[in-house]
């Protein structure tokens, strides 16, 4: 049965409550998700035969119609067993011979462009809605049919002994998955390679379109399968009642959330082809449960293709959870169908920038190569699992759970599909650290996001948070990444060009000693010029014929001292920068802990080693409670310190400093420790010896 002005039925659950069966049309797949559910409610509640068909009539119906069907045919229903009610609950609200047509529909579902792995598990997922149904497959037809529907290119592969030899299916699928997965590295590689050059990145290129049909399908008016006939072409009248309900010019659905460019479906038969009018738009409508007229949810640039989302920013009402947007595209623009979407030059598509890296291992050893896409329109760094389980990294948990709607590779073909992958909340993380594949240069540790995988078979994306902490500079027309203050560029190692540094005056003890000379000189002489001047003009007559002294001689002194301190000033700047840039290793900023050098050890040898030092606290103000918190986590952050539950402590406490916005001091009472510790004996001299030394010394 089927009502045609109905949604589809919504099905909810919940741990240990009966299932819910909202009202609308039923299909095969929520049949079978309704009949586990109610299962395992029977098997968590523990009951009885005879009490199960009874307890499910009474509670999980919401639907009037069935509700009714129910009520006019209880007392046959309660006698019944579990699995002869669902018999005829199928029969009566599953749509007629849905069995046959779905069997039907899987026999011309062909892979075409999926990955083999996503097509499959959506293609055997709706054989199992045909169990115990007439038309049930088993694992032989299943191989059967698999092999008759996939790619061509994989079905050579399926071909090879190795692969042919497996008898069992899911050791033959698996061998497929890895075979498919390496057709399409290959793929990758290739666009790579021609995309500079200006060629379209599609399978086969604009003038290659046969190369990527089946062989059966070699006519210009063939649409894949030698059986099917190309339909006409749209009319403008066609194409505006399509634009106005939210259709696809490829398979020329109305309500389908999708346009012609990233359409997963075939063309219509042409033999079969009707003309679309607003009768078949209304019913498109009701069978998808979209209300007529309105239009499917769009991506926030505007348009409803969810494929080509370049970035997408989500707010979030949740203050636990955050949610971020990632830029990376995760495919080629697709020139080969005839869709609504103007012809544009290939230079619309460019590759992206792959940087060929090795990622630190948990010894410090850059070891791991990664394939790592530099991307700054990404908010994030992320690392697939696969990678971080091949190079052993140690997870740790993100201070924030995390959202990500794009990147990961799995493209929604409805509204609701993308809904629930807004469900996925990202909670664990790795330390990342990056060198070039040459190991001349290395990245600086930051935090990686770890996601199921990455779009074009990637092992990191490399997002601002990299590349702002690196000091990246990004070249798109030259495709060059370059490090900033080192001329390193990570996409061509071998052009490595130091930054150019400005010349610096080297300022030696004899240069200063003459440029203080000048200076006494030129000072002298015009205090003689000063002197002269006074002794014509000592003082100036003012009104009503008093005499006051000339301060002439005063301004010139205050302005000569101005000038000679900001000379003086000079000089020390100057040569304060000089003395850290020559003892850079002494004056630079303190590494973190791990960066230190190994070399150099330090032994603290104690008096009694079975003595547990346990201190108690000090007690802290209320007002530094934030400080503490914000210096303990500046020190955990900088390697120092690092969170332990040993049996020792040391009480700490903070001093205030003079400046009142200023940090306090944190200081550690480690005298019960002292005390425990053999000191090291230091050659120091002796009083007598130093004031010995000191009496051939003069002061000034």
């Amino acid at each position: 049965m089927s009502a045609e002005n109905f949604p589809v039925a919504t099905l909810e659950t919940a741990p240990k409550v009966p299932p819910t069966l909202r009202a609308g049309d039923v299909t095969p797949e929520i049949a079978r998700r309704f009949e586990n559910a109610c299962k395992i409610y029977i098997a968590d509640k523990g009951i009885k035969e005879e009490e199960q068909v009874r307890r499910i009539l009474n509670t999980c119906f919401h639907d009037n119609r069935i509700i009714h069907w129910i009520d006019c045919n209880r007392d046959r229903f309660e006698a019944m067993k579990f699995a002869d009610f669902m018999v005829e609950f199928r029969d009566e609200w599953l749509e007629h011979e849905w069995a046959r047509k779905l069997d039907s529909k899987l026999r011309i579902m062909r892979q075409k462009n999926r990955p083999f792995r996503e097509w499959y598990n959506d293609f055997y997922s709706q054989t199992l809605l045909l169990k115990g149904t007439s038309e049930e497959m088993s694992d032989k037809d299943v191989r059967k049919l698999v092999y008759s529907l996939m790619d061509d290119h994989l079905r050579s592969r399926a071909d090879l002994e190795r692969i042919r030899s497996l008898d069992n299916l899911k050791a033959w699928t698996s061998a497929l998955v890895h075979e498919d997965r390496a057709i399409r590295t290959d793929i990758v590689h290739l666009r790579k390679r021609v995309g500079n050059d200006g060629h379209s990145v599609s399978s086969g290129g604009r003038n290659n379109r046969a190369t990527s049909a089946p062989a059966s399908g070699s006519s210009a008016g063939s649409s894949g399968d030698g059986s099917r006939s190309r339909p006409p072409a749209l009319t403008q009248d066609e194409k505006d009642l399509l634009n106005d309900h939210d259709g696809c010019y490829k398979c020329r659905e109305f309500y389908v959330g999708h346009k012609s460019g990233n359409c997963k479906a075939s063309y219509p038969d042409g033999s079969t082809y009707t003309k679309l009018t607003i009768t078949r738009a209304r019913d498109d409508a009701a069978k998808r449960g979209v209300k007529f007229g309105s239009k499917m949810k769009e991506t926030a640039g505007g348009s409803s293709k969810i494929k080509a989302v370049a970035a997408a920013l989500l707010a979030s009402d949740d203050e636990e959870v955050e949610e971020v947007g990632i830029s990376a595209i995760s495919g080629a623009v697709d020139y080969e169908s005839e869709s609504d979407v103007s012809r544009v030059s290939p230079r619309l598509s460019l590759p992206s920038l792959h940087w060929d890296a090795l990622a630190f291992g948990p010894d410090g050893i850059p070891f791991f190569p990664a394939d790592c896409l530099l991307d700054c329109g990404s908010q994030l760094i992320l690392v697939s699992e696969d990678f971080v389980q091949r190079a052993g990294l140690p997870r740790i948990p993100l201070k924030k759970p995390i959202k990500i709607n794009v990147a990961i590779p799995v493209i929604p073909d409805s509204a609701a599909s993308l809904e629930k992958k807004k469900e996925i909340v990202y909670t664990s993380g790795v330390e990342l650290t990056m060198s070039s594949s040459d190991k001349a240069w290395s990245s600086r540790t930051s935090i990686a996001v770890i996601v199921s995988r990455l779009i074009d078979g990637c092992d990191v994306i490399l997002g601002l948070p990299w590349l702002t902490t690196n000091r990246i500079v990004m070249d798109y027309e030259e495709r060059s990444a370059v490090v900033k203050g080192a001329g390193y560029d990570l996409l061509r190692p071998g052009s490595h060009q130091p930054a150019p540094t400005v010349a610096r005056t080297s300022w030696t003890r004899k240069d200063i000693t003459k440029l203080r000379r000048n200076f006494r000189d030129m000072l002298r002489e015009l205090e003689a010029t000063l002197w002269r001047r006074n002794l014509s003009a000592a003082s100036v007559l003012g009104e009503g014929g008093r005499v006051f002294p000339d301060r002439k001689p005063e301004i010139v002194a205050a302005m000569t001292a101005k000038i000679l301190s900001l000379n003086e000033e000079k000089e020390m700047n100057d040569l304060t920068d000089r003395i850290r840039a020559d003892y850079a290793d002494v004056f630079g900023p303190v590494p973190r802990v791990v960066d230190l050098p190994e070399h150099e050890f330090c032994r603290v040898r104690l008096k009694d080693s079975t003595v547990q030092l346990d201190s108690r606290s000090y007690p802290s103000p209320r007002k530094y409670r934030e400080a503490w918190t914000r210096l303990i986590d500046d020190h955990i952050a900088a390697g120092r310190i690092v969170p332990s539950s040993s049996q020792h402590s040391s009480p700490a406490f903070l001093v205030p400093k003079a400046d009142p916005n200023a940090d306090p001091r944190l200081v550690v009472d480690y005298r019960k420790l002292n005390s425990n510790v053999v000191p090291d004996a230091y050659p120091l001299p002796s009083i007598p010896e130093i004031f010995s030394d000191c009496d051939t010394c003069t002061s000034r």
